[in-house]
């Protein structure tokens, strides 16, 4: 089991919102997550951290431009600020 997995797991104890069923590899490859960060090597991270997962990644360097690319690429599935 992914150390994620593992980690939303334990997160379900306190909130209730994740199931054993919700996270799963398919899952995962199909999120395209939206990197808003000022500082490039924070989101070389994350990002390679989020691809190992399978998911797909965009960088944006401030607000402005996450607003670009939400309107140019509206398929986000989420936002990492």
């Amino acid at each position: 089991m992914s150390k994620l997995v593992t980690f939303f797991k334990s997160l379900s104890t306190f909130t209730g919102l994740v199931s054993d069923y919700w996270i799963t590899r398919e899952y995962l490859m199909t999120l395209k997550v939206l990197i808003v960060d000022d500082e490039p090597s924070n989101g070389l991270l994350l990002s390679r951290l989020l691809e190992r997962l399978g998911c797909t990644v965009s960088f944006a360097s401030d607000g402005i431009e996450a607003e670009l690319c939400f309107l140019n690429y509206n398929r986000i599935s989420c936002f990492w600020m």
